[in-house]
């Protein structure tokens, strides 16, 4: 009798530990995007208000690249560009915003949302080593860095907009009534005939801009977002997003 109730603490204490380990990690990414260029590493983490979003990390040391991406998209989206910014020495975490992709919707969205969303990916990348963490968006990604900024502050190294619009009203997204509160350093990426953000929306970004390294690069065409790092902008605009990321990490 004593020798069974022996066993049966032994794998109740078993289930016990195995239920402590937590779910397992998300699908790879070769996996889930159909292909992979780095050996990313999935995983689960907490948006500030406690939902929960997936995300990827690859490379390592202290300078952090946070990643969001386009709608209606998801990570696997900025895969093969955030993969090349972690050859180039960054520490670099792509993740879902939620209601997209692996992660959860949350109690609510918007811009609360969103603030939860970005300051819960820079603290979880800091965790894993980083110490100066850059966000980088493309469109809608681009427009959530610069809405949230403001309440991100100092907890922020620099921000990248690729494409970002002036607002997204329908998500609570005002990037340009935003970025008169922006202090930290701010690069503006965009095509002067994309429809989303044309020439004449990148400057009216820039002009209302009041950090002192507020800057715009503007490229011919209609490329938009990412596309951007993907076609024949490919070299010039890599050189000068690497750059701004080394100078603000």
């Amino acid at each position: 009798m004593k020798r069974l109730l022996l066993v049966a603490v032994l794998l109740l204490a078993g289930c016990g530990e195995k239920s402590s380990q937590g779910p397992p990690p998300p699908p790879a990414l070769a996996k889930r995007c159909g292909s992979a260029h780095g050996d990313w590493r999935t995983l689960w983490f907490n948006a500030a208000d406690g939902t929960r979003l997936d995300g990827a990390e690859l490379g390592s040391g202290p300078r952090g690249v946070l990643f969001l991406h386009e709608s209606p998209s998801d990570l696997c989206g900025w895969e093969p560009y955030a993969a090349e910014v972690a050859k180039r020495g960054f520490h670099v975490l792509i993740i879902d915003l939620r209601a997209y992709g692996l992660s959860h919707r949350g109690r609510y969205g918007g811009i609360r949302g969103a603030v939860a969303d970005v300051r819960g990916a820079v603290n979880e990348l800091k965790r894993l080593g980083a110490e100066r963490v850059a966000v980088v968006g493309a469109s809608y990604g681009g427009a959530t860095a610069l809405a949230t900024a403001p309440k991100l502050g100092s907890e922020i190294a620099g921000i990248v907009s690729m494409s970002g619009e002036l607002d997204i009203g329908g998500a609570q997204l005002h990037a340009l009534k935003a970025v008169p509160e922006i202090t930290v350093p701010i690069l503006i990426m965009a095509s002067r005939k994309d429809r989303y953000l044309d020439e004449d929306d990148a400057r009216t970004m820039l002009q209302n801009a009041v950090s002192s390294r507020a800057q715009l690069v503007e490229f011919d065409g209609t490329d938009h977002g990412w596309d951007l790092l993907a076609f024949s902008h490919k070299q010039r605009a890599y050189q000068f997003l690497i750059s701004f990321l080394r100078s603000v990490t």
